[in-house]
C-alpha cells in the first residue's frame, strides 16, 4: 500500500519525498512523525557514532539529571518501525537509539536509512524522535514530546563539529498544532505527583488535572541536518537487558469485546538485545522478550475482579541488519491468552528491506466456547 500523504521536500538542490511518519505495518496508519532529516555523511551507523562519542555534560542548556545527563547507548525495546519514500517504496528502522534508561524517562530516536542521493555526494537519512515515560507497571512509553527530542537531537549533533551548516527547518511536512495525545489516566497522575508537576511545568503543559486526553503539542516541522564529516567507526559488541515488572489495569489486548473490557495484569517480562558492529559498517542486533502474566478480567470503574484469573504468555523477537545498500529487519510478536474454555491467540509479524521479503501479517483468533475440558 502507497501512504496517500507523501510530501517533497528541497534541500541543497535535490529532492526527497517521504511519507512524513513512521507506522508499524505496510499501511498508511502512522505512529509517529518524522521530524528530522539529515543529509551528508549521514549513514545512519555514521549518526550512531557521531552521538555514542558524546558525554553526558549537557549542563549548559539542560538540567543535571537523567536522562539528560546520560549518554547515547542503543535502544533497548522498541517496535520495529517503517516509513515510505516514493523513491525506494517501504523502509524499516533498523537502528534505534536512547538516551536514558528504558524504565523512566527518555528519549528515543529511530533511524531510517534512504540510500538517496542528497546532490552533494552524501545520502539522506530521516528520523523519528520523542520524549517519553514508561507507563508505570507496564513495559509500554508514554510520548510526552516531539519537540523536545527533535531539539535534544539538534543539540546533541551541533555538539559532535560535524555541522556542515546550521541547523533549518524542514517545513510544514506533518501535522500541528498537534499529534497523538496524552490519555488521562496518564496525565492526571501526574499533576498529583511532585516529579510528575516538575515535568509538566517544563514542558509547558498545565498542571492541573485534564477531563480528557491532552494533545500532544508539534509545530508540523522536522530540522533539516547537513552532516560534513563523519567519526570512524568503533568494532564492538554490546548487551542490554531489562525485567520489567507488570502491575498495571490494561485494556484487553486481544479479543476484546470494547472499551470497557480491562485486565489487571501482574508477572515480569524479560527483554535482551544485543548488538554487534564491525570497523567497516556492518551492524546487527537481536532483541527478545518472553513473560508469563497473571491475567485478572477486572470492572474498570470498581477495579473489582469480575472473572477468574488466567496466564497470558507474551513473547517476541526482532533483528535486523544495515550494511550500506543491504538492509534489512523483521519482528515477530506473540500473545497467547490460556483463558479455560476460551483462548486467545495473536500473531503480528513484520519484514521488511532492500533485501528479503516484503511483508506483514497480523493474526488474531478468539476461541470462545471452542476449548473446554
Amino acid at each position: 500500500m502507497v501512504p496517500s500523504e507523501i510530501v517533497n521536500m528541497t534541500a541543497g538542490g535535490s529532492d526527497i519525498s517521504f511519507w512524513p511518519y513512521t507506522g508499524t505495518s505496510l499501511t498508511d496508519s502512522p505512529m509517529d512523525p518524522i521530524n528530522l532529516v539529515f543529509k551528508g555523511e549521514a549513514d545512519p551507523v555514521q549518526i550512531r557514532a557521531a552521538l555514542m562519542s558524546l558525554d553526558g555534560d549537557r549542563t549548559d542548556v539542560f538540567p543535571d539529571m537523567p536522562p539528560f545527563n546520560l549518554p547515547w547507548t542503543d535502544a533497548l525495546g522498541g517496535d520495529v518501525q517503517t516509513t515510505y519514500l516514493e523513491d525506494g517504496g517501504w523502509e524499516g528502522c533498523v537502528i534505534q537509539m536512547t538516551l536514558g534508561e528504558y524504565s523512566g524517562l527518555r528519549v528515543h530516536l529511530r533511524l531510517f536509512a534512504t540510500g538517496l542521493d542528497d546532490g552533494q555526494g552524501g545520502t539522506y537519512t530521516l528520523g523519528g524522535a520523542h520524549f517519553e515515560m514508561m507507563i508505570p507497571g507496564t513495559s509500554e512509553h508514554q510520548v510526552l514530546s516531539w519537540e523536545w527530542a527533535e531539539a535534544i537531537v539538534t543539540y546533541d549533533l551541533a555538539r559532535t563539529g560535524l555541522l556542515a551548516a546550521y541547523p533549518e527547518p524542514t517545513g510544514m511536512i506533518n501535522a500541528a498544532p498537534s499529534f497523538r495525545t496524552i490519555p488521562t489516566f496518564i496525565y492526571n497522575p501526574m499533576v498529583e505527583d511532585g516529579m510528575g508537576q516538575m515535568l509538566l511545568t517544563a514542558l509547558g503543559y498545565p498542571v492541573e488535572e485534564q477531563t480528557e486526553n491532552f494533545p500532544l503539542p508539534s509545530d508540523g516541522q522536522g530540522t533539516l541536518l547537513n552532516l560534513g564529516g563523519a567519526l570512524p567507526t568503533t568494532a564492538g559488541e554490546y548487551t542490554y537487558s531489562v525485567v520489567i515488572e507488570y502491575e498495571q489495569a490494561i485494556p484487553r489486548p486481544v479479543c476484546s469485546d470494547g472499551p470497557y473490557d480491562w485486565l489487571f495484569v501482574t508477572g515480569p517480562i524479560v527483554f535482551n538485545t544485543h548488538v554487534q558492529v564491525t570497523a567497516q559498517g556492518r551492524y546487527v542486533y537481536d532483541t527478545t522478550y518472553d513473560g508469563l502474566l497473571n491475567a485478572v478480567p477486572i470492572d474498570i470503574e470498581t477495579f473489582q475482579p469480575i472473572g477468574p484469573p488466567f496466564f497470558a504468555q507474551v513473547s517476541g523477537e526482532q533483528g535486523g541488519l544495515h550494511n550500506g545498500a543491504r538492509r534489512k529487519v523483521k519482528s515477530m510478536d506473540r500473545r497467547l491468552a490460556l483463558q479455560e474454555g476460551n483462548p486467545e491467540l495473536f500473531f503480528d509479524i513484520l519484514q521488511v528491506g532492500t533485501i528479503g521479503t516484503l511483508g506483514y501479517k497480523s493474526f488474531e483468533k478468539c476461541f470462545e466456547n471452542e476449548w473446554t475440558n
